[in-house]
């Protein structure tokens, strides 16, 4: 993944730092490109996001620009950036807890990228934020290992078993940034979502 956080960057209307997405299939749309590209803000950063599994593309092409914006709106509040960064800490945990489990089950890495691969979309992001770019880069560490999973010999419910619990905290995390822009919401969600993450933690069976 690539990225900049230059100010001398061009105006946000260039065309050629267009938030877009290009994409190995024709029927790939990425959501909100114009919402985010009019935001005007201090914080300016792009990146490549090479997306290996279908599942992550898919919540980064339609959640990602607007979770980044509702984001941007609820840090400006001291109460909100504690609240935001206590849902990355929880979703990063839920993130490291996966990356473990497959370890300790021997699931293998993925195999370094042959001349001939080809990722199953290519996305090009804004952040308006700094926390923005920690979820990108949370959200390209969980697809890593999301495709680290569908290698797996394993059927489709087991597959989406041992991936639910960090799915499940990021939509926790995109769903108290949507309910309102006060402070007491995305706090109070953020404790449950990590509350629903120690409970499940004895719940998940083996992954093969």
């Amino acid at each position: 993944m690539t990225s900049e956080t230059n100010s001398d960057l061009p105006e946000i209307g260039d065309p050629s730092l267009a938030n877009t997405c290009v994409v190995n299939r024709d029927d790939l749309v990425m959501h909100d490109i114009d919402r985010i590209e009019r935001l005007h803000t201090s914080y300016q950063g792009r990146a490549m996001l090479h997306c290996r599994s279908w599942q992550v593309s898919r919540i980064i092409r339609r959640d990602f620009n607007c979770v980044s914006i509702n984001l941007f709106f609820r840090v400006r509040k001291p109460e909100g950036r504690q609240a935001v960064e206590m849902m990355l800490d929880t979703f990063e945990r839920e993130i490291m807890i996966l990356a473990d489990r497959l370890e300790r089950q021997g699931v293998p890495p993925l195999p370094g990228r042959g001349e001939n691969d080809r990722d199953y979309a290519v996305l090009n992001l804004r952040y308006v934020h700094q926390d923005c770019r920690r979820l990108g880069e949370l959200l390209q560490r969980l697809d890593g290992l999301v495709a680290r999973v569908n290698a797996l010999d394993i059927d489709v419910i087991a597959r989406e078993e041992i991936i639910k619990p960090a799915h499940r905290c990021f939509f926790g995390l995109k769903m108290a940034l949507l309910v309102r822009r006060d402070t007491s919401k995305p706090a109070n969600a953020a404790a449950m979502t990590l509350e629903q993450v120690q409970r499940g933690k004895n719940q998940r069976g083996p992954v093969g």
